[in-house]
């Protein structure tokens, strides 16, 4: 039906201004289920029925036998087809697919947009509403979500969460992500399922007490053996709150005041189960500086370390968790308007969390075995690099600053002249005994970090193919368009610009980043154990698992002290070789002077193996054999691996047909694996990880998965076998895991820094060649986890940097 034909829509400003727009008429359903999406796109618009396009068929499936359909996100949360009615908040397709209240929306005046949609919403939409006692009401993206709802929250904030609907009191109101937003997001799909299911299921019961009497409190707390805590501070980082949760659901808030503060302190003493979202990583630091607390008398279980490894490539705030999980309203908002309400809302759900997170870790694998194992002890290990720290000389800190910006002067130099810096003359305010004046000033203009100038040059001057942002789809110039652009220069003209500003951008990111003075002396990064999908740490503040070698040189030991490197020697290819079960390739790395890069350098340009440099720069025949092999790693073909590192496209394949040739067992893994990740939808590594797939990347992240995942492990369980005794573990689970041979790290040795593949320690210089040969006995033990794999280490004592 067109709309002008449509008595229900006499008046709307729809009607008016696109009188022959096709009507979309509600889809029913038997059932007591409602979806509200926000408009239709131009299928449903040709076929007259709501949810069939290309995000429809993500939500509803495609069509079955006998017109039915089957097999999209409803059925994977056990929803039917029968059960839900479809609709959507406006029934006619607006101009571009652009809803009238999105700021986008230019085709009619504000006030008739608004207009139209009122009439939609009051002649279509709200009889559906009307129509029956709805049991849930799934409000699909942002637009349908603040049609059916008061609330003011964004659809990112209040997805997962339950809310009453403002036209039928009573009747709940799911906020859900629209499923076009989950087809371009891949990764959201078990949360978009997730959503779906449990918001059928009972709402969390909870009982909070915000004001308690010390004689309230006392009895709350008196039974309990299990305790979840939330500890709330000021600006300072002084304890202002403590709520504690003995039951899923119920919390009370204690003021951090002396007449409370024993009740906490008698309340932690008294249980053996303390459960926290960061626990490990901020609730438990300073309940045990405040009340001397001592670690092995407690069972530890960090839901945020918990939703990592069960959810690893999905966010692990609290808000996020608790809404995939719980049934329950949002309450982050509310905190500097009632601290007590919002710090018993913590504890209380994410004591019910835990519940939830227990079981799914104890029926998934091996999950809570590596959750007690590995994710414990590594938080506190982190937690002990972060307290100890590492310093950052500031005078080296000058050298390297003065080193790179002569370098930076040298390449803005190679530049053509109109990305050249330059000095430009204007005259500033300054105000002097009450009155004003102007004084010359010399301003320095860098017309390379312009994206405007540097869009026009490339893309105008030098006629370059245009690169656009993956996020945004926007043309961009930034740091991975200047190295996709490398491998479409015309001529070594190009060719050098295009190296010149890529150096420039890495050499500005490094003096930001690193080098500001305001960020010398004495660093404490914080290391994440949540923070990779891999497994690997993250660190912040500063984030030192990417740091350059130059900057490295500004980091030294304290004095008397040295640093003691240790790094996994070709770690990742080992372990690609080992699941290919490549043994030729394994036998060939246990020379210790064997150069896989070289090697494959060596038959790739024939040039002697001995001849071939450890060349870094990227036209060097070792760095571009190097970036292929691990680009193969990644099953990245020649096209990507040119795309992403610049390298000609004709080299790329010729390096890659040399490494199929001569490592083919790499590539029939690779096959299985992603037909293993395909067919079940997860793999899981040796150590008991595991990853979930659901992104159309899904190769290339299952073949990176299992040797990047399996060499964090590596790297992990070495750092807890020489320090075991820093945190729970006891020594009796200690000698389970590793018999006799677990003599810890002497207290002196720190752990400073995980890199990746490496590990720095600082230790009294006396003690550097006890404890180098102390921590390369371990790290080159055989893994019973691998079969027996030993991994060989290369091993430095650094007595006056880290990057000498």
């Amino acid at each position: 039906m067109k709309v002008k034909d449509c008595k229900a829509c006499n008046g709307c400003p729809f009607q008016v201004a696109f009188p022959h727009n096709e009507l979309v008429a509600p889809k029913w359903g038997p059932g007591n289920l409602l979806c509200v999406g926000e408009a239709p796109g131009a299928e449903e618009a040709a076929r007259g029925e709501p949810f069939v396009g290309a995000a429809g068929i993500w939500l509803r499936g495609p069509h079955l036998a006998g017109g039915k359909r089957g097999g999209g996100l409803l059925a994977k949360a056990g929803i039917t087809e029968a059960e839900v009615t479809f609709v959507n908040v406006i029934q006619c397709r607006p101009p571009n697919n652009v809803f009238p209240l999105d700021p986008a929306a230019r085709y009619l005046p504000e006030d008739q947009r608004h207009r139209a949609v009122q009439h939609c919403i009051q002649a279509h939409l709200k009889p559906v509403l009307m129509a029956r006692r709805w049991d849930i009401i799934y409000a699909l993206g942002n637009h349908a979500f603040h049609v059916l709802t008061d609330s003011t929250l964004g659809i990112t904030e209040a997805r997962g969460f339950i809310f009453d609907c403002r036209h039928q009191p009573g009747t709940r109101v799911a906020a859900l992500l629209h499923p076009a937003a989950v087809m371009r997001d891949q990764t959201q799909v078990p949360v978009f399922v997730n959503d779906l299911r449990k918001a059928r299921e009972p709402a969390l019961r909870e009982r909070r007490v915000t004001k308690p009497t010390p004689a309230q409190a006392r009895g709350l707390l008196k039974d309990a053996t299990v305790l979840c805590v939330d500890v709330e501070t000021d600006s300072a980082g002084a304890i202002t709150h403590v709520g504690l949760s003995p039951a899923p659901g119920d919390a009370v808030v204690l003021p951090y005041t002396p007449q409370f503060v024993p009740i906490i302190r008698e309340a932690l003493r008294n249980v053996r189960v303390l459960i926290g979202h960061n626990l490990l990583g901020f609730d438990w630091p300073l309940l045990q500086r405040e009340f001397g607390l001592d670690m092995r008398q407690y069972e530890f279980w960090d839901t945020m370390l918990m939703h990592h490894l069960r959810n690893p490539d999905l966010p692990h705030d609290l808000a996020f968790c608790v809404s995939s999980y719980l049934v329950t309203t949002p309450w982050k908002h509310t905190m500097e308007a009632d601290i007590e309400t919002y710090c018993a809302a913590d504890a209380a759900r994410t004591h019910a969390l835990y519940t939830v997170l227990y079981a799914e870790l104890r029926d998934t694998g091996q999950l809570l075995r590596v959750y007690r194992e590995v994710s414990v002890p590594l938080a506190f290990l982190c937690q002990q690099m972060s307290e100890h720290g590492i310093y950052a000389d500031p005078r080296r800190a000058d050298v390297v600053r003065r080193h790179l910006e002569v370098r930076r002067d040298e390449l803005a130099a190679q530049l053509p002249e109109k990305l050249r810096p330059y000095l430009k003359q204007r005259r500033r305010r300054v105000k002097e005994n009450g009155r004003y004046r102007l004084e010359p000033v010399s301003e320095r203009v860098v017309p390379y970090r312009s994206a405007k100038l540097l869009s026009k040059y490339l893309y105008e001057d030098l006629g370059l193919p245009q690169q656009h942002s993956l996020a945004t789809g926007r043309v961009t110039v930034d740091k991975t368009a200047i190295t996709r652009l490398q491998a479409h220069a015309k001529n070594d003209e190009q060719r050098r610009v295009l190296e010149v500003l890529s150096e420039l951008r890495s050499i500005e990111q490094q003096l930001a980043t690193f080098l500001q003075q305001d960020r010398l002396g004495w660093q404490h990064p914080r290391f994440h154990v949540h923070g990779t999908a891999t497994g690997r740490l993250s660190s912040s503040d500063p984030n030192l698992q990417n740091i350059p070698a130059v900057v490295r040189k500004m980091y030294v030991p304290r004095p008397g002290h040295v640093f003691i490197e240790v790094d996994f020697r070709s770690l990742e290819n080992r372990l690609t070789a080992w699941f290919a079960k490549d043994f030729d390739r394994l036998k060939r790395m246990e020379d210790p002077n064997f150069n896989e890069h070289r090697w494959m350098a060596s038959l790739v340009f024939g040039i002697p193996y001995e001849l071939v440099q450890k060349d870094k720069h990227r036209d060097s025949p070792y760095a571009k054999a190097k970036i292929v092999v691990h680009g193969t790693n990644y099953l990245m073909g020649a096209r990507k691996i040119s795309a992403t590192h610049g390298i000609p496209y004709a080299e790329v394949k010729r390096i890659l047909d040399t490494v199929r040739r001569v490592l083919p067992k790499t590539f029939i893994w690779q096959s299985d694996t992603v037909d293993k990740a395909r067919s079940r939808g997860w793999l899981e590594t040796p150590y008991g990880r595991r990853r979930w797939f659901w992104t159309d990347s899904l190769a290339t992240q299952a073949c990176a998965f299992l040797p990047q995942s399996t060499g964090a492990d590596v790297c992990f369980e070495t750092m807890i076998r020489l320090l075991w005794n820093r945190t729970p573990v006891t020594e009796a689970e200690a000698r389970a895991r590793w018999g006799d041979d677990i003599e810890p790290l002497p207290p002196e040795v720190k752990l400073v820094v995980q890199v990746h593949d490496s590990l720095l320690f600082e230790c009294p210089a006396e003690m550097a060649d006890r404890v180098l040969a102390r921590i390369v006995h371990v790290a080159e033990q055989p893994r019973a986890a691998l079969d027996g794999l030993v991994l060989p280490v290369d091993a430095t004592i650094l007595r006056t940097s880290w990057g000498d």
